[in-house]
């Protein structure tokens, strides 16, 4: 009784899936565990229900939010655990990412686009430094602004915080700024 699409990020890649469950639920995942969650679904079963990290996750929702994800380790051991460093494409240097243990991402569409993401990290340290490398890539952003003014200002809507062992990210994000990041049509005579 849903809808599912399957797909391949690249060649080699793991199967993804999306399914739609209801006109309120979407569930996205590696294919297989998407399907199994349909499955268990279709059956009447709740698995979900005794998973008491994800349950804890959903509530710290922000109440009315129009669109939110959360997930823990088994989401999150996909995740590339280093990124290249800012300017390093000739010698392949890389940034190391702390691991995190959970993640909740809540946001709202209108007036404007707006987001909060908490990244739950494995200690205050590891929290700090995660932060750092993500204050690194929107300085970049607003060091591209002499190119791209759009970015110095999509660098001001984001803000990068630490709790404890918390790294907070918000942005409020215009869609008048959102319609003039996209490249821009070329004219045919």
């Amino acid at each position: 009784g849903a809808t599912l699409y399957a797909f391949k990020q690249e060649e080699g890649a793991q199967a993804m899936a999306i399914a739609f469950l209801d006109e309120s639920t979407l569930l996205f995942g590696q294919k297989a565990r998407v399907e199994a969650a349909v499955s268990s679904r279709t059956r009447g079963e709740a698995p979900f229900r005794k998973n008491a990290v994800l349950l804890a996750l959903v509530e710290k929702v922000r109440p009315g939010s129009t669109f939110w994800m959360v997930g823990d380790q088994s989401l999150l051991a996909g995740l590339p655990a280093s990124v290249p460093a800012p300017g390093a494409s000739a010698d392949g240097a890389t940034v190391s990412l702390p691991a995190l243990k959970s993640v909740t991402v809540t946001g709202d569409l209108d007036p404007q686009l707006s987001m909060a993401v908490t990244g739950e990290a494995t200690d205050e340290l590891a929290a700090k430094n995660l932060a750092d490398v993500v204050r690194g890539f929107v300085a970049i952003m607003s060091l591209q602004a002499r190119q791209k003014p759009e970015l110095s200002q999509l660098a001001s809507a984001a803000t990068v915080a630490t709790q404890a062992n918390q790294v907070l990210v918000s942005a409020r994000v215009p869609y008048e700024l959102l319609d003039a990041l996209q490249p821009k049509a070329e004219s045919t005579p």
